[in-house]
């Protein structure tokens, strides 16, 4: 059950993130085109693309470390866990891309940046320090 759950996740991802990636460079492809000289639009949006694919890459990491371990039965439950957190932190990181690639969509559709351009993130996500402390718990 847990390796079809995981090999279903790291497929759903790599679905996902290309998917992505083929709107990025769109919109990044528009940017550079209607915004040429507006270097802090465009740095703002390759930050956040940035952001996004390095918490997907720590996800990737994480998903293969648990895989490793997916026939320990004394890890079992804490696998399943940590998909289900991967789970709640992607859906709520899929949304907020949603909403920033609207709000993007939206600037280059209407030719004006406003004054606030995108909201932050108000979510955790799985950061560097985060997947050491989940990693160290699949090790014992």
């Amino acid at each position: 059950m847990l390796e079809i759950s995981i090999k279903d996740k790291f497929m759903e991802k790599l679905e996902y993130d290309f998917s992505l990636l083929k709107e990025v460079i769109l919109i990044e492809f528009k940017l550079y085109y209607f915004f040429p000289n507006n270097l802090e639009l465009i740095e703002k949006f390759t930050k956040f693309v940035q952001e996004y694919y390095k918490y997907s890459l720590l996800e990737y990491k994480l998903l293969i470390k648990i895989n490793k371990v997916k026939n320990n039965k004394n890890l079992e439950d804490l696998c399943s866990e940590i998909i289900d957190e991967i789970d709640n932190i992607f859906f709520k990181y899929f949304n907020y891309i949603e909403y920033v690639l609207g709000c993007y969509e939206t600037i280059i559709s209407e030719k004006n940046i406003p004054k606030s351009l995108v909201l932050d993130k108000e979510f955790d996500v799985l950061t560097e320090e985060k997947y050491t402390s989940i990693v160290k718990k699949l090790i014992k």
